[in-house]
Order: structure tokens, then C-alpha cells, then sequence
């Protein structure tokens, strides 16, 4: 028995609450890890380390953006069509449509209604298309933490001879799979984030609570999550008792995508529940700094939607970034060459040349009335339209495009400028792909200098650098050499790259390929490196 009610209200009020509260119990959050030294050399572990990058990159892009009332509406119209014909639902959609302010995002985050739940589902399962709807709620809740945690570090702090601790400890309970259990347990001194914000509470017995009313599934533990915060090193939180909708938690929220320390990990066997002990680290804690930076740089300060749609590209999210593009390219005529350019690209990763070539080209003539005949932006336009090209097989004609783009970058860029890495690999392509491969080498080797000035050296473009010697090497039947520069590119891929982009796939193909050469060239069965005139 948990209460005795004499008033209906006040029973279903507490009805609700409690599954409220068995909602986000039951809500299995998932974990992604960070190991920084690998020494096994582990794919698996690898591939972890490139979803853990690649998702926080995306969050740190949609966080930065700036958000029109028409984002709000789009998310209006996606709710109102998703719950249609749900009463309860539709009168909290109609309730938020004429009331919600950006102020009030953390009590409509914390309330029990289909937002919470579109948004902590699309987070755990990675669904781009719906985190994009709800592009503007995210942003306005971080925003409102980062309003919130300024005020409780003032609060708690004080003035500079306050004698207040920096460290606070909270707490949470939840489920989780023992699959995830057991690697927190091999990677203790190791990092996790958890793709939502997460809700926790200053008192433990509010925790316990949680923890005890999720039910344990199979394959799945209880566990209670000590997290301790020094508010001297992150922003990334905030106390919003007085702003949750159940004040009665004493609940701290967590930005999403904040990463942990693990500490220590025990089994209770009082509260019959696993103890994870963990602190919030700050970006200097934890390893691949170097390549996180580079890849924010290359965003830049200002974020949109072209940049967000670079990022799913990267991520091997094709189809998303078109639609994200489509949305863009209504924005403004440099929005538009911007948008036709990304919209080519993607069909190009999609290995739809035609539609690539049309977008490709209606870009190159936008940006050629904006800009003139030799600016940089002129100049990437003709570089793509050389892979359409190559990818079409025209290989004399790419070659004429990317030399047109050469052109332009000797014109206006610095000597060893970072844009000409990718013009000198596109060359190097074109001659290697018409079996000239002594020049592909040469040029291979010019972007490869590039590469080493400004990328780190493990970033994943030096990879594919190499997974391209590798194809010229094979060409030229030198599979002992060809081979090498494919090991060379699995090891950055894995670091670098999510486990199921198509890279990946590809280099294993290749290199099960040159395997097999090498066997009958050991047997004498294949011919010899061919004479390059």
C-alpha cells in the first residue's frame, strides 16, 4: 500500500505521478563509451570510439544552431499528425501550440506527455529525421540549463571567499542492459555518455525509488547511478526543482550528450542493485581532442542546416542530409547554392550522378552570378562535378573539372592551403582510374603532404588517402605494397569512422581480394606488374 486517498484528485494525481515515475524507470537509456587506449588494437572498441565522436559532433552542431518560429511550427504539425485522434494527447498539443514559451522547455521536458517521449526515443535510437523536428525544443532546453546552471553556481558559490564545496553529488536509478553493465565493469577510468538528458535527483532515496520501480526485464539489471559534478569545471547541468514538473524530486537535469568518468562499480546486496560510481569530466579528461577540435574548426562558428547536413554526410546519413538540404535550400539565394551543392553531394554518395550533376551544375551557374568565375566556392562546385564524372566513368572529363578547380585554388588560395588535398587526390583518381599510376602516385603523394600540415593523424580523410594509394598499387599488380597502404587505412577507418559506414565494408573487400591475388601470385598464377610507358 502506498497511500490511502479519500479525494479522487488527489488519487489520480498520485496515479500519475507513479507512472510518471515507472515511465522513466522502465526507460532504458543507452550508453555509448569512450575507451582512449586501445592496446589490443580492438575494432569493436574502435567502432565505439567513432559512434561516441560522431554523435557528440552532431549534438554539438544542432545545439549552435539558430532556430526560426517556422522550426516550432514544424513541430507543431509532426505532433498534431502523429497522435491524430488521440484526445488526452491533442488537447496537450493544442495547450503547447498556444502557450509554450522557450522558457518554459525544461517543465514541458519533465511533464508526461508525448514530447518527452518523441524526443527521448528518437535520441535512443538515433532517429535523425524526428531529432530534426524537434530541433528547436532541444535547443531551447539547452539554452535554459545553460540560463539555470549560472544561477545555481552563484547560488552554491557565492562569492570567491565562500567556503562552499565545488562538489555536488546526485543520483539515479534506472535499468540497464547487462550487456552495457559488463562493459562499464572492463572499463572503469574510462568515459560513457547517454543520448537524452538525463534526470537525476539530489536525494538518493528519490533514486532508490526509481530504480526499485523498474522492471527488470531479461538481460537487464537495476542499477543506481552516483554522479558527482564539480561545478567549477561544467556548465552542463542545472538544478530545476522550480522548474520540473514534479517539484518533488529535488531533480538535477544533465545536458545531453555530457560525458562521465567511471569510477568504481559494486553490487549492493542490501538494495539488491549495482552502484555505478561517476563524475562529469570536462573535454580535457578524455582522449581524440586534438580531432574533435579539427572537426568543430571545419564546421565553423556559424551553424545551419548545410552545416548539420555535412555532418549526417560524414556520418553516412545520405537520405537524411538530403532532406535536411531540401528544408535549406529555401532559405536565400547563397542558402540556395549552398543547398543545390549539398543536395549534388548526397545523390553523389548515392551514387545518383544524373541528379548529382543537375544539382552540381545549377550550383556551379548560382555561384558563378553571386561570386565570380574564380572564387573558392566557384572552384569546389567544378571539383564535384569532376566525381560525378568519375563516378559516370567520363574519366577525361572529370580530369577537366578538376584541373578547372586547381586553376582556380593556385589563383586564390595560400600555398599549401587545406583545399588542395582533396584537388590533388581527385587527380590522382582520374589518372590512376585510366591506369596512368605512376602520376596517380605523384599526385597521391602531394595530397598527402597537405594532409599531414593540418589534419591530425589519425583523421579518417589520411585513411581514405591511403585506401586510394592502396587501389593504385593493386593496379599496378604490386599487391605486397597494396596491401600495406590497405592496413594502413583499416586502422584509421576503425578509429574513426561508425562500425557500419561502407569504407569500412569496402577495405575489408579489398584487402580479402588482394589476399586471394597474393596466394596465386605465390603459385605464379597472375601476370606481372605491367611496364608504364
Amino acid at each position: 500500500i502506498k497511500g490511502v486517498f479519500v479525494r479522487r484528485d488527489e488519487l489520480v494525481a498520485q496515479i500519475a505521478a507513479d507512472q510518471t515515475a515507472r515511465s522513466k524507470a522502465d526507460d532504458i537509456i543507452p550508453i555509448s563509451f569512450f575507451t582512449r587506449n586501445d592496446i589490443n588494437n580492438n575494432s569493436s572498441l574502435e567502432s565505439r570510439n567513432a559512434n561516441f565522436l560522431w554523435f557528440q559532433l552532431f549534438i554539438e552542431v544542432l545545439l549552435r544552431m539558430y532556430h526560426t518560429s517556422s522550426s516550432r511550427n514544424e513541430l507543431i504539425n509532426f505532433c498534431k499528425k502523429n497522435y491524430a485522434g488521440n484526445e488526452s494527447e491533442e488537447e496537450m498539443i493544442a495547450e503547447f501550440e498556444h502557450k509554450y514559451k522557450p522558457d518554459d522547455a525544461i517543465r514541458w521536458y519533465t511533464r508526461n506527455t508525448c514530447l518527452y517521449r518523441m524526443l527521448n526515443k528518437a535520441l535512443r535510437i538515433h532517429d535523425f529525421g524526428t531529432i530534426f523536428v524537434l530541433r528547436s525544443f532541444i535547443t531551447d532546453i539547452a539554452k535554459q540549463l545553460k540560463k539555470e546552471n549560472e544561477r545555481f553556481v552563484y547560488a552554491t558559490m557565492g562569492d570567491k571567499s565562500s567556503n562552499s564545496s565545488s562538489i555536488i553529488k546526485v543520483y539515479r536509478g534506472q535499468s540497464i542492459s547487462v550487456d552495457e553493465l559488463n562493459l562499464m565493469q572492463l572499463n572503469i577510468n574510462e568515459f560513457i555518455s547517454m543520448s537524452c538528458f538525463l534526470s537525476t535527483s539530489k536525494s538518493r532515496l528519490t533514486a532508490l525509488k526509481f530504480a526499485s520501480q523498474s522492471d527488470v526485464k531479461p538481460n537487464t539489471e537495476r542499477i543506481l547511478f552516483e554522479i558527482n559534478i564539480d561545478i567549477r569545471l561544467t556548465k552542463d547541468f542545472a538544478d530545476v526543482k522550480h522548474l520540473s514538473w514534479f517539484g518533488g524530486e529535488d531533480e538535477v537535469l544533465i545536458k545531453l550528450g555530457t560525458i562521465f568518468r567511471i569510477e568504481k562499480i559494486i553490487y549492493d546486496k542490501k538494495e539488491q542493485l549495482w552502484i555505478a560510481m561517476v563524475s562529469l569530466a570536462s573535454e580535457d579528461d578524455y582522449g581524440l581532442k586534438d580531432l574533435f577540435s579539427h572537426m568543430k574548426h571545419k564546421i565553423g562558428e556559424e551553424t545551419n542546416l548545410n552545416s548539420l547536413g555535412k555532418i549526417l554526410i560524414e556520418m553516412g546519413q545520405y537520405d537524411t542530409a538530403a532532406n535536411y538540404y531540401e528544408q535549406y535550400e529555401k532559405e536565400s539565394q547563397i542558402a540556395m547554392a549552398d543547398a543545390l551543392f549539398g543536395l549534388g553531394f548526397a545523390a553523389y554518395r548515392n551514387k545518383n550522378y544524373d541528379k548529382s550533376l543537375y544539382s552540381q551544375t545549377k550550383a556551379l551557374e548560382l555561384r558563378e552570378k553571386l561570386y565570380s568565375s574564380h572564387h573558392p566556392d566557384v572552384a569546389q562546385c567544378h571539383m564535384h562535378i569532376g566525381n560525378v564524372y568519375l563516378g559516370k566513368k567520363v574519366y577525361n572529363a572529370a580530369l577537366n573539372y578538376y584541373k578547372k578547380a586547381l586553376e582556380i585554388q593556385e589563383k586564390t588560395l595560400d600555398d599549401n592551403h587545406p583545399d588542395f588535398d582533396k584537388t590533388y587526390i581527385n587527380i590522382a583518381a582520374a589518372h590512376r582510374l585510366r591506369g596512368e599510376y605512376e602520376l596517380a602516385l605523384e599526385y597521391y603523394d602531394k595530397g598527402l603532404q597537405i594532409q599531414r600540415i593540418h589534419l591530425p593523424s589519425s583523421h579518417y580523410d589520411i585513411g581514405l588517402t591511403y585506401h586510394h594509394i592502396g587501389h593504385a598499387y593493386k593496379g599496378m599488380h604490386d599487391y605486397t605494397k597494396a596491401m600495406e597502404y590497405y592496413e594502413k587505412a583499416t586502422h584509421i577507418y576503425r578509429k574513426t569512422l561508425p562500425p557500419s559506414h561502407k569504407y569500412i565494408e569496402q577495405i575489408e573487400n579489398d584487402k580479402r581480394e588482394i589476399e586471394q591475388k597474393l596466394n596465386l601470385k605465390s603459385l605464379g598464377l597472375v601476370p606481372s606488374p605491367p611496364i608504364i610507358q
